[in-house]
Order: structure tokens, then sequence, then C-alpha cells
């Protein structure tokens, strides 16, 4: 019984750092990046960050649209 709420609560834990970036800090900051390579990563992140918010906001737009339920039997 303690093994398993142990695995539970690991992976809650490690969820959350996640979801915080913290993982993906560690692993960023255990080698040097050199700043052209921080850079190019940095723009690239935000260019990911605009195409998610914006196809959000599209899909947003699109499911606001009074169309019936294609998945009424379901």
């Amino acid at each position: 019984m303690g093994k398993l709420s142990f695995n539970k609560g690991a992976a809650a834990f490690f969820r959350v750092l996640t979801m915080d970036g913290i993982i993906d800090h560690v692993k960023r900051k255990r080698h040097y990046e050199k700043p052209c390579q921080k850079r190019r990563r940095e723009a690239y992140e935000a260019c990911r960050r605009i195409y998610n918010s914006e196809m959000g906001r599209k899909i947003n737009f699109l499911m606001r649209k009074n169309r019936p339920d294609p998945w009424l039997g379901c």
C-alpha cells in the first residue's frame, strides 16, 4: 500500500515540476549553452508560444459557430 502511494506522490511531484518548467531548466543548465544557441532557442520558444496562442484563438473562434453537433449519436 505504501509503495503505491509513493509512486502516485512521485508522479504528482514530477508533474508539478514539469508544468513549472523546472525540469527543462535543470536539463538546460547541465551543460553550457552558447549565446547564439540560447538566442535561437529563445526565439524558437517565442514563435512556438505565438503559434500556439493563435491556433487556440482560431479553434475557439471555430467552436463558437452555431453548428449542429456532428457526434450526436456517440
